[in-house]
């Protein structure tokens, strides 16, 4: 018994029924900004080649490497609780189709990994170090883990 109400559980949760609707569609992309149910994120700034402007202890890419950051901002225009993952919900793409995650150095103040709260807004930047001569011009977005939005770089 106890196998089966699991089991009926889990179908209902990966329905689409659960909060926010997971799974029951794919968002919306229109230029820098992106939609998903309530949960909007909007690309506001783009600098390559970034340089660290810290002159005691500046970070510092690979050789071979640069620091690419975007100003982003995540706001949950729902009733329910949203977890801004960082780590996971973001990665840069380059014009081959490679992917870069974003790394835990760089240009502060750094878009936090959070729970946004019904309302709530965060912005901050992320930093990827990605190859000397790759072109990049999006970035995926993860608003949950079945569903990728390519957003065009401002």
């Amino acid at each position: 018994m106890k196998r089966a109400l699991w089991l009926a559980i889990l179908a209902l949760a990966c329905s689409g029924s659960g909060p926010l609707g997971i799974g029951d569609d794919d968002g919306e992309v229109n230029g820098n900004r992106a939609s998903w149910h309530d949960i909007r994120l909007a690309l506001l700034t783009f600098q390559d080649n970034w340089t660290d402007p810290d002159p005691d202890f500046p970070d510092t890419p690979d050789p071979g490497f640069r620091f690419a950051t975007i100003e982003a901002e995540v706001t949950n225009g729902s009733d329910e609780a949203y977890i801004n993952a960082v780590g996971i919900d973001f990665d840069l793409k380059t014009s081959t189709n490679e992917q870069w995650d974003p790394t835990f150095i760089g240009r502060d103040p750094a878009l936090p990994s959070t729970t946004l709260a019904p309302g709530q807004a965060v912005r901050g930047w992320l930093t990827f170090e990605i190859p000397v001569g790759a072109t990049v011009n999006r970035i995926v977005w993860h608003p949950t883990f079945d569903v990728s939005l390519e957003v065009r770089l401002p």
